[in-house]
């Protein structure tokens, strides 16, 4: 379906048309200037580069001619499907109002239900007293019902209200009184004439199905001179069918409109912004808006509406400012008009702003494209080829590869280097392939013990490290550690931690042991004036149980999480780091993990990651996170984290390492 106007259309084609014309023109005028200036001087002759520029303009004329004579008509086009594209937009907000407009008749009968029901719980088969009766009456007053009646059992009306001359009251009168005798248990006296109106057009089955329709709810009732929203409900006690009376509530289509429709724009105003909502009583014309767009023109293009179902208009003027204007009739409002008015400034500054991005994309690029053809000749080409090439054979990983290209200027240093790099990256490639090979599997079960780990270099090579090894007695030895620095040395230290852990072979004598021997390598490497300090942890933890005994060597804080992320505790354990001055021996600590806790160990880097305000994430957030993220998957645990730490930071500026132990059950 389509809703622009396509009477314009011609005129951007025309337009585009005089335009190339005149650039056409100017094209001959300055071919016939340079002509000339070629008969006057002989000798002259175009540089290389001028020829490129030549050639430039030759190749690129044309395509920019055909941009030109085609940018009318393409502005004209996204012009129109963007008002399609707004029409239909308001046509959907226009229908979900309309079809969403019973929920308010649901929530006024819930509102109602709460209210009678909490008085018959409380008072059961005895009439409310009088107080209860004035409360029902405040509500019938904000509620503002066409017409509302309490009808007692002995015929007797305890509540009346009416705000209109066409009434019901006699017809719906005798089918409550008749509903009261049918359903009560309790004897009520018939006190209905027999040849009354409702003996006339129903039989007992009509009147049961039309009362139990507006049952607790509302429903549709064909009543006096037309349809109405009528509610009804059982007042005493519902669950022996003991009841003293029945209140009834009705409204008209028009006044239930008239009534709730106010309500309901004012309530989604913001939500459909800057679209704003109307309705027309087809009977008064009278318009039920937030805002005055009250027109002859907008009248007339409401009244249209019953017979063409659908309405849709440009350039409507409301107090100086032009709307697309969206109208249909109602489905579930049947008495009303349905108009939405959406800004076509909007789409006017759209318009504007593309025309501006592409005017400044055509003019950058022809900027940086005649630069390029100035400063770049034949010779300058030919390294830029063949270090293409080399890059071609880097993504390919063939780091064997040698740009074949010599001279003295600065595009030929550009090429040594670039070789020089290719070199490091075949060291850098296998050293990373080595780092990766030193850390265990990710994922690891034994007997009750589940634990899973990850790590993310910042750079190719990165210092974090974790292992984790098989003990004796069903028990587990896990090392998790953090080099200062990154890139090779980090990675060196790395490895030699993997060689302490390696060279245990049964000879593991606990946490702070492992520490020791892996901080006498680190002083031995100080006395050879290479000055490295590692933070680590070591961990002996009873895979049955879940006992641990822990030591630190000035590494963050560990975790335990309660199950379902309810608790998180910091396992405050001390220690200096490997590597430093500290002659003091590393301390063990015992601890207990129980079913369905987790012990999480991480680096730093989530801690210092940084947002766009430079403000760190912190030991607060990440404590929040760790029982916001939980999941009964550890892999899906440390995926939740991940994704709250890049939403976070800007970038990664540090090594990112977990590993999660969790007591969950199971064998290995």
């Amino acid at each position: 379906m389509s809703y622009i106007d396509k009477s314009g259309i011609a005129e951007p084609q025309r337009n585009a048309s005089v335009l190339l014309l005149s650039i056409l023109k100017w094209l001959l005028v300055a071919g016939f200037i340079l002509y000339c200036l070629l008969l006057r001087h002989h000798g002259w002759c175009l540089s290389v580069q001028q020829k490129m520029l030549l050639l430039f303009v030759f190749a690129n004329g044309l395509p920019f001619l055909v941009l030109v004579s085609t940018s009318y008509e393409f502005f004209n086009e996204k012009k129109n499907d963007l008002i399609n594209s707004a029409h239909q937009e308001s046509l959907r907000i226009l229908r979900e109002f309309d079809l969403r407009f019973p929920e308010v008749a649901d929530s006024l009968s819930q509102q109602l239900n709460d209210f009678i029901n909490l008085r018959n719980e409380l008072y059961g088969k005895q009439k409310w007293p009088e107080h209860e009766i004035k409360a029902l009456h405040e509500l019938m007053m904000k509620i503002n019902p066409q017409e509302a009646v309490l009808l007692q059992a002995d015929g007797a009306r305890a509540l009346y209200l009416s705000s209109s001359s066409d009434k019901a009251e006699k017809l719906i009168s005798d089918m409550l009184h008749r509903a009261l005798a049918y359903f009560n248990r309790v004897n009520v006296q018939q006190v209905i004439k027999r040849d009354s109106m409702l003996d006339k057009v129903s039989a007992d089955d009509l009147i049961l199905n039309t009362f139990l329709a507006m049952l607790d709810r509302f429903a549709i009732l064909g009543a006096g001179t037309g349809e109405r929203h009528a509610f009804s409900k059982f007042v005493g006690d519902q669950q022996n069918n003991t009841f003293w009376g029945i209140l009834a509530i009705s409204w008209d289509r028009l006044r239930f409109m008239q009534t709730f429709a106010p309500d309901r724009l004012t309530h989604i105003a913001q939500e459909v912004l800057p679209r704003q909502l109307a309705i027309m009583d087809k009977n008064t014309e009278r318009v039920i808006s937030d805002h005055r767009i009250e027109t002859p023109f907008t009248r007339r293009l409401m009244r249209q509406t019953i017979s063409r179902k659908l309405v849709t208009e440009q350039n409507v003027e409301i107090a100086g400012q032009k709307y697309l204007f969206t109208s249909i009739p109602g489905n579930e409002l049947t008495e009303g008009i349905l108009v939405a008015l959406y800004p076509q400034s909007i789409i006017e500054s759209h318009i504007l702003r593309l025309k501006m991005a592409i005017a400044f994309i055509v003019l950058l690029v022809s900027a940086v494209l005649w630069q390029i053809i100035r400063l770049f000749s034949r010779r300058l080409l030919v390294p830029v080829e063949a270090l293409s090439d080399g890059i071609g054979h880097i993504r390919a990983r063939d780091f064997k590869f040698r740009v074949d290209y010599q001279s003295d200027d600065e595009l030929g240093q550009l090429v040594k280097v670039f070789n020089q790099t290719i070199g490091d990256l075949q060291d850098l490639a296998l050293g990373t392939s080595v780092q990766v090979g030193l850390l265990p599997p990710e994922k690891y079960r034994r007997c009750n013990v589940e634990l899973f780990a990850r790590s993310i270099f910042m750079s190719k090579m990165g210092g974090d490290y974790y292992d984790y090894f098989d003990l004796a007695d069903d028990r587990l030895g896990i090392f998790f550690g953090d080099v200062a620095g990154h890139g090779i040395p980090a990675a060196m230290i790395m490895s030699m931690a993997k060689a302490v852990i390696s060279s245990l072979e049964g000879n593991f004598a606990g946490p702070a042991d492992l520490l020791s021997r892996t901080n006498e390598i680190l002083q031995q490497l100080k006395k050879r004036n290479w000055r490295r300090m590692m933070t680590a942890q070591a961990v002996d933890i009873d895979c049955r149980s879940g006992k641990f005994i822990i030591a630190n060597a000035g590494h963050c804080y560990p975790y335990i999480v309660g199950c379902n992320g309810t608790s998180v505790l910091q396992l405050q354990v001390n220690g200096m780091p490997l590597g430093s001055a500290s002659r003091k021996g590393y301390v063990e600590t015992p601890g207990q993990l129980n079913h369905g806790e987790t012990l999480v160990f991480f680096t730093d880097g989530i801690i210092e990651a940084a947002d766009a305000k430079s403000e760190m994430f912190g030991y607060p957030r990440f404590e929040k996170l760790l029982q916001a993220a939980w999941s009964e998957n550890l892999e899906e645990y440390w995926q939740n984290i991940m994704n709250c730490y890049k939403s976070w930071a800007v970038s990664q500026d540090d090594d990112l390492t977990f590993l999660m132990v969790r007591i969950s059950g199971g064998a290995r």
